[in-house]
């Protein structure tokens, strides 16, 4: 079972790119702060999703997953905390001061849902494979219309991956990425999402990985 997602894990996975998401803190403070609020809050996941949205996409245009690494791991502390999407979405748009410096138009928009959405179906589809249950809340913050057009798609993308089909070659075995390039490059998501949680399981493993626990 994966340990919990907390933001401890999640510093501790991404402590370079932290640094532009708040002004910089003494470690000790840091590190008890990160203790005390160990779970992600709703406020605090769209912060981080916003901070790495944009990014995400500007570095996925040039090859570079770094941002969308942060982007699927905050998703996914989010999906772990039954977080709804739509209402993450609407807790983004009403921040004052969104990274993009502008709201997102309405394709823009689309794109960072579908993104939190096939991060939270892949989570749950490892989450499936490794005989665990998700519970009803969990499985209710995918909205239903994301979760029937895509939860085979994701699994698919999981299966190709596992044969070692690169995203490009996917649209040649799934009629339903023909002509859809966004859609193709999207799927960059279930990959990232993919490594992010096996890292995260991996550091858990570790005799020094992080911990949800006060600092010993």
């Amino acid at each position: 079972m994966l340990p919990p997602c907390s933001f401890v894990v999640l510093f501790a996975f991404l402590s370079p790119r932290l640094g532009t998401l708040a002004p910089p803190r003494p470690a000790a403070q840091a590190s008890a702060s990160a203790a005390r609020s160990s779970r992600l809050n709703e406020t605090r996941a769209a912060e981080l999703l916003d901070a790495a949205f944009v990014p995400a996409v500007m570095g996925l245009a040039s090859g570079d997953v770094t941002e969308l690494q942060l982007f699927c791991a905050a998703a996914n502390c989010a999906r772990e905390e039954a977080m709804p999407i739509d209402r993450l979405c609407a807790l983004m748009d009403a921040l004052p001061r969104p990274t993009a410096c502008r709201p997102l138009n309405a394709d823009e928009a689309k794109l960072r849902r579908l993104w939190i959405g096939l991060a939270y179906l892949t989570g749950e589809a490892l989450a499936d494979l490794a005989g665990e249950s998700a519970a009803a809340a969990a499985a209710a913050a995918v909205p239903a219309e994301l979760r029937s057009e895509y939860t085979g798609l994701v699994g698919s993308t999981l299966d190709a991956k596992r044969r070692g089909t690169p995203l490009s070659a996917l649209p040649s075995e799934l009629p339903e990425l023909q002509g859809e390039s966004v859609l193709t490059l999207s799927l960059r998501v279930v990959h990232v999402t993919d490594d992010v949680l096996e890292q995260v399981r991996l550091a858990g493993q570790r005799a020094d990985g992080p911990s949800d626990g006060e600092p010993q």
